[in-house]
Order: C-alpha cells, then structure tokens, then sequence
C-alpha cells in the first residue's frame, strides 16, 4: 500500500473529512489507494483558524489512520485558487494555496479502525512486511541489551553444534516496540529475556549444560533470561494437567505462542536481522493484542492482556470470544 506522510493537524482534519485536498510543492503520477500517515511532527505555526474544525486534538502522532483514493493532482492557477478560496473557504484554509503549487484531490475515505505505528518517510512511500521488517529492526537496535544479547548468541551458536535452531523471541522484542511508540525508555518493563531453542535430546542434563553456559556468556550484561528447549516443553507442561501436541521445529514452537504478537522471533545471521513472523507484523505496529488459541487457554490470555494493558495504555486488545 502507498502511503503519505502528514504533519498534525492536517492527517487529523483529513480523517475527519474536513480536508479534501492536501497541497504540496510537487506533483505526482500516482492515482489510486493511498494511506494516511501523521507524522511525528507537528506544523511549527499553528493555524487558529483550523482549530473550531478539529474534533480529536489528541493528534495521531506516528500512525497511520486513514485510507483515501488520491483522486487527481491538479497545479494551481491564481484563477483556480480563488474560486476555491470563494467557494470553499474552509478548504482554502486547511492547505497553503500558491500559483504553481499541486492540489492532490482525495476521496473515498476509510478510517482505520486500528491505526498503525510506523516510522514517516519523505514522498509517497510503501508499507508493505519488507518495510515492516526494517522498521523493527530500527526499533530493535535502540536496544542495546537486546543487540548485545542476540550478538552473543550467534558467536555461540556458531561454536555449538546443539544450538543451531534458537531465537530471542516473544516478550523482549514486542515490549521494546511497545516502549517505543509509548515513548518510554527501549527496556522499560521487559522483565526477561526469552531465548528458545529446538534440540531432539530432551534430557534435563542436556538443557541445563545450555542453560548454564548460556548464563555465563550473558552474565556482565545483568539481565534476566528464560532459556528453554522448546522440545521439552510438552514434556514438562504436564505437570501443569495440560497436554498439547510435541512442537516439531522451532518454528512450530513459536507459532503456537498465545498471541500473534508474541508469536515472533529473532537472531543474527551474518550480523544481520532474521525475523520469525507467522501472523505478520501487522498486529505488532497497530498495537493490537490478539488470541492464538492452538495451546493457550482464555484464563492465561486475560489475565497477560490485563497486565500489559495497565503497563502499555495504547494496546487494543481483542476479547478471546
């Protein structure tokens, strides 16, 4: 999806369907489908003529909130400008109206129901999961416990055969992306760092020798961690008068994670990012907390949303039914 970015009020007065017309210095080829972004930053003047039409002055800050059909772009006559200063003052006065400036007509409005974050671009731009995949990436490196860690993990697994098939997943990677557009410190709240890893030897011995070396090799960077065979797990739930289907890949693991958010894991290769997703990036960068019910249960499901809802005010979360 193309997309524009916009600075606040105007994304605003655009979803709210009291401007139709954006106005740029340049023009554009581009007719079709096109996202509204507001930008991070504001107009430096405000306008306080604009101010009895806007609604919602709690402005969208980074998010995308609307879609519209960029209809026609039109360069303005003196002509052209005056007849719709007469007849539309309203409109005149959401946009800076020059002789040789564009008009970009829009129509068709969709706002969105759940807006979402992302980093602005200059010009018309793509949001598309390539996208997604760098923005997080961006986010991630701000992080630096977070880098450190995955850096040490890949020298690791390179010199351990049993720990090819590891990630840093679930908790620490969403929560770092809740800090950022909640604009709290990158680490506040991650309780753990979660590393998971898949190896067919499921003795407690085996794991242990992992966990413990693992534990050695983080051990300056003062952070806690939850290390775990995911091919131990149906083993040991058990216990817990749960059965669930023995996971068969790593992967498989984390797909199964309880929400599509937490189903998402990350390591390095080469120095650079690989990003497990099975349900997208989508829900992470609108915030949206969501139900996978394969092996979770609707008890543990309220009562993590609850929690991360009083932590992270901006989460939607979708109700289990």
């Amino acid at each position: 999806m193309k997309v524009l970015s916009i600075k606040e009020p105007y994304a605003t007065l655009i979803k709210e369907k009291v401007k139709k017309i954006e106005t740029r210095s340049w023009k554009t080829s581009y007719r079709g489908e096109l996202y509204i972004h507001a930008s991070v930053s504001k107009v430096t003047k405000e306008n306080k003529e604009l101010i009895p039409f806007i609604k919602d002055k709690n402005y969208s800050y980074g998010q995308i909130i609307c879609k519209v059909n960029l209809k026609d772009c039109i360069k303005m006559t003196k002509e052209w400008i005056e007849k719709l200063k007469k007849d539309n003052y309203q409109e005149y006065i959401c946009g800076e109206y020059k002789e040789g400036r564009y008009a970009w007509i829009l129509d068709d409005l969709e706002v969105l129901t759940y807006p979402i974050y992302s980093i602005g671009r200059l010009n018309i731009w793509d949001f598309n999961e390539e996208i997604m995949s760098k923005q997080l990436e961006t986010i991630l490196n701000k992080n630096k416990k977070l880098i450190e860690i995955l850096k040490r993990l890949e020298i690791y697994q390179k010199e351990n055969n049993d720990f090819k098939n590891y990630y840093l997943g679930a908790g620490a990677i969403n929560q770092t992306v809740f800090n950022y557009f909640h604009r709290y410190p990158i680490d506040k709240n991650i309780s753990d760092y979660d590393i998971v890893y898949y190896d067919k030897d499921t003795s407690y011995e085996k794991e242990d020798k992992i966990i413990k070396a693992l534990e050695k090799t983080l051990k300056d960077l003062n952070v806690k961690t939850d290390i775990k065979n995911e091919c131990r797990v149906p083993i040991w739930i058990k216990k817990y008068n749960r059965v669930i289907k023995p996971y068969s890949s790593i992967e498989d693991a984390i797909a199964r994670w309880g929400t599509t958010i937490t189903c998402l894991g990350v390591r390095l290769e080469n120095d650079k990012l690989k990003i497990y997703a099975p349900y997208g990036l989508e829900d992470l960068f609108s915030l949206i907390i969501r139900p996978v019910k394969i092996d979770f249960i609707k008890k543990d499901y309220e009562l993590k949303t609850k929690r991360w809802k009083e932590k992270w005010p901006k989460l939607t979360i979708i109700p289990w039914k």
